[in-house]
């Protein structure tokens, strides 16, 4: 089972888990505090990872090579190797996920909700000419946004504890700047918390969850993918 399906799969399973939930569970007992608003952050090990991989310091040629150079006239090879353009990427890095989200508590046991989240990646490229002299550089970056509808499962409640699982699935893209060029990509995003933890007061509380987000977006070239990230998530909330 490739990774890309084993999301969709877990996914699957969590919404699937959630609307088996008896409806008439709780339905005329009123929530206390039913609202919820946290902000938090996230890890972004795998999309960083991935960056690396894509851009790990090998260079990339903007022109076909022509093999060997020996039988063009001295001009000619010239000209070439002065347009000729190679990036050499440096100083990647990754800021990770921030996410605010909200939830509604329908019931004890179920909620729903949207969260909003946003990373960014980036790299610095120099750019040589074919004599492998420097010429200038870019500075790339994209930010990816996305919008998930969640719904949650409360499975263990406790006054100062919760223990939760959910899934979303909504709209995700990513925008920004590379090697001077301008990209936009639509797509869609899917971020499952298998396991959730909440501790804190009534209306003040600390969570940690674990978890996956991967996102999809579609391209001229086919479908980019990008893995797995918020494995690890934390983040502090209210409720009122």
């Amino acid at each position: 089972m490739t990774m890309s399906r084993l999301a969709l799969y877990l996914g699957s399973l969590a919404l699937a888990v959630c609307a088996a939930v008896p409806a008439t569970a709780e339905t005329t007992t009123a929530v206390e505090s039913p609202h919820e608003l946290r902000i938090g952050f996230a890890d972004a090990f795998m999309s960083s990872a991935t960056l690396r991989s894509a851009v790990r310091g090998g260079y990339y040629y903007e022109v076909s090579q022509i093999p060997g150079i020996g039988g063009m006239p001295v001009g000619e090879a010239h000209e070439y190797l002065m347009a000729q353009r190679k990036y050499r990427y440096g100083e990647k890095y990754s800021t990770g996920h921030f996410f605010l989200g909200y939830q509604y508590r329908l019931t004890a046991l179920v909620g729903v909700g949207v969260d909003v989240d946003m990373a960014k990646m980036g790299a610095k490229s120099k750019i040589y000419n074919g004599y492998d002299t420097y010429v200038g550089q870019f500075e790339n970056h994209i930010y990816i946004w996305s919008v998930l509808p969640t719904v949650r499962l409360t499975y263990f409640e406790h006054p100062h504890v919760r223990l939760y699982s959910s899934a979303g699935i909504g709209y995700s893209c990513y925008a920004g700047e590379w090697n001077n060029t301008r990209v936009l990509q639509h797509g869609a995003g899917l971020n499952v918390t298998l396991l959730g933890v909440q501790a804190g007061g009534k209306h003040v509380f600390g969570a940690v969850g674990l978890g996956a987000y991967n996102a999809w977006y579609v391209s001229r070239e086919g479908v980019d993918w990008l893995p797995f990230s918020r494995i690890l998530n934390a983040s502090v909330g209210c409720r009122f």
